[in-house]
């Protein structure tokens, strides 16, 4: 890896996957490694972007269900906290793939450092 791949590396995540401009962009234009890598984080980007078009609207009886009122267990055995549950764990599903995806992006960047 050469000096320019290193400064490309690291000034390729704060462009998310756009051209760098320059004598730095110039390289990137060359280098396929730089190319490559400048794909995967275009690509992330976009993912990211359609991760937030997906999100599921919460069920409009959601303050019901989690305040349940007198028995929480009833509420927890009725079918709208099925719902809730589904919508939970495709939320939590969600953030878990956003956070994997900022760790390894934290490791690419260590490692380019």
């Amino acid at each position: 890896m050469s000096l320019a791949c290193a400064l490309a590396g690291l000034r390729l995540p704060s462009q998310g996957g756009e051209p760098i401009e320059g004598r730095l962009g110039a390289h990137v234009a060359l280098c396929l490694a730089c190319q490559a890598e400048q794909s995967r984080y275009r690509k992330l980007k976009l993912w990211l972007g359609d991760l937030r078009e997906r999100a599921e609207q919460p069920p409009a009886d959601l303050a019901l269900v989690v305040l349940p009122g007198n028995d929480p267990l009833q509420a927890m055995v009725g079918s709208p906290a099925h719902q809730v549950s589904r919508t939970t764990v495709a939320a939590a599903a969600g953030a878990a793939v956003v956070a994997a995806a900022a760790v390894l992006v934290g490791i690419r960047l260590s490692r380019a450092a």
